[in-house]
C-alpha cells in the first residue's frame, strides 16, 4: 500500500522525531515545526487516514500519534536513509580485538563492539555452527559398561560425551567402529549432520550396528547442541536506558527474550538466506514473546561462505538506519578479519 507523497513525509518525521524523543507526535507540533504547506487540521486529517490504514496508532486519546509495526515497515523500506560509516574511525579505538587468533574470541568482541556502537543489546554467531565440519570421530572405551565419543571440528572445537553400553566392546572393536565412523562423517558440515545422519555397515560391521547407531545419535546430538542455540550477547544493560523498559512488566519480558538462546538463534539466523541487512519489526520474528523488539541482522562471511551472524536487539523504536549502518560495518570488518586470518 502506497501513502501520498504529503503523508510519506508526514510518517518520516514522526518515525524520527518519536525515536529521538519517545513523545507521540501531534499535527499541531508538525504544523509548527515543519514547512509541510498546509494547516494543522489538514494534516490532522492525513494522520487519521494514516491511523486508518494502520500506519499511526494514537496511545490515547487526546494525545499526538505514534508509529505501527507496519508504519515502521513502510518507514524501513522506503523512507529511510542509511549513513556512510567511516570503519576507519569507528574500529580505530577498537584495533586489538582485530589481532586476536581465536576464531570466537574474534567474534566475541566484534559482538561487543557493535553493542556499544548501537547501544542495544548485540547477538552472533560462532561460525563453527555454519562453517565448520567434523574432522575426527574417537570412539573409546570409558568403564565396563561406558564409552567415551569425541569429535573433532575444523575449529579446533572439541566435543565429548559418554555413553552406556553394556558391555563397553573391547578397544580392538571400538578401532574398528571408530575407523568406519571417520570414513562415513568426516569432513560433513555440521548443518548436514544436526539433520540426521544415516549409517549403513555391511560385511563385518553389520555385528556392530547397535554400537554405531548409538554413536551416530551421539554425533547428531552434538551437532545440534552446536548448530541451534548457541549466541554471543553483549550489552543487555543498555536496554535499562530504553524507556519502553522502564516498566518492570516490560523489562522482565525482555530479560526472558534474553535467556531463551534456541529463540534469539532461531529468529536471528533467518538473516543468512537474506541479502543485506534483515530487519524484523515486532510481530515479524513470528513469535509473541518479541513482538515488542526489533531485529537487525546480517551474515559476516569467512572467504566465500556465511560464517554465521551477527545484529542487535531493541524496541521498534530504533534509528533504524543508523543501526543499520552500524550492523552492516561491523559484519564487514569482521568478514575482512576472519577471511584474512584464515581461522576457518
Amino acid at each position: 500500500m502506497n501513502l501520498e507523497q504529503r503523508q510519506g513525509r508526514i510518517l518520516q518525521v514522526i518515525v524520527d522525531d518519536y525515536v529521538a524523543t519517545a513523545e507521540p507526535v501531534g499535527s499541531e507540533y508538525l504544523a509548527r515545526n515543519y514547512d509541510f504547506g498546509c494547516r494543522g487540521a489538514t494534516l490532522r486529517n492525513d494522520m487519521s487516514e494514516m491511523s486508518t490504514l494502520g500506519f499511526l496508532v494514537q496511545p490515547h486519546t487526546s494525545s499526538g500519534r505514534i508509529p505501527t509495526p507496519q508504519g515502521y515497515r513502510y518507514y524501513v523500506n522506503r523512507l529511510m536513509t542509511v549513513p556512510e560509516q567511516s570503519p576507519q574511525a569507528s574500529f580505530h579505538g577498537a584495533a586489538p580485538w582485530r589481532d586476536r587468533p581465536d576464531v570466537e574470541d574474534l567474534v566475541q568482541a566484534a559482538c561487543r563492539l557493535l553493542s556499544e556502537l548501537t547501544r542495544y543489546p548485540c547477538v552472533a554467531s560462532p561460525p563453527v555452527a555454519h562453517a565448520a565440519h567434523l574432522v575426527r570421530v574417537f570412539v573409546a572405551p570409558a568403564s565396563s559398561r561406558h564409552i567415551l565419543v569425541v569429535l573433532l571440528f575444523s575449529t579446533g572445537q572439541v566435543e565429548h560425551r559418554v555413553v552406556e553400553f553394556d558391555p563397553a566392546p573391547s578397544p580392538a572393536v571400538l578401532e574398528r567402529v571408530t575407523g568406519f565412523l571417520d570414513a562415513e562423517l568426516a569432513g560433513a558440515d555440521v548443518a548436514h549432520l544436526a539433520a540426521g545422519v544415516s549409517l549403513r555397515p555391511s560385511g563385518q560391521m553389520e555385528a556392530w550396528r547397535g554400537l554405531i547407531d548409538t554413536v551416530g545419535r551421539e554425533v547428531v546430538a552434538s551437532a545440534r547442541s552446536i548448530f541451534q542455540g548457541r549466541v554471543f550477547l553483549e550489552g543487555t544493560e543498555h536496554m535499562l536506558r530504553q524507556r519502553e523498559f522502564r516498566d518492570v512488566a516490560a523489562l522482565e519480558r525482555l530479560l526472558q527474550v534474553l535467556a531463551e538462546h534456541d529463540l534469539l538463534s532461531e529468529v536471528f539466523s533467518r538473516s543468512l538466506n537474506e541479502e543485506g541487512v534483515m530487519v524484523s519489526i515486532g510481530p515479524e520474528s513470528g513469535h509473541e514473546a518479541m513482538s515488542f523488539c526489533s531485529v537487525v541482522s546480517t551474515p559476516y562471511m569467512i572467504g566465500d561462505q556465511a560464517g554465521g551472524f551477527i545484529g542487535v536487539l531493541g524496541p521498534t523504536r530504533m534509528p533504524y538506519g543508523a543501526v543499520v549502518a552500524h550492523v552492516s560495518m561491523v559484519a564487514r570488518e569482521l568478514s575482512i578479519v576472519l577471511t584474512r586470518s584464515s581461522l576457518c
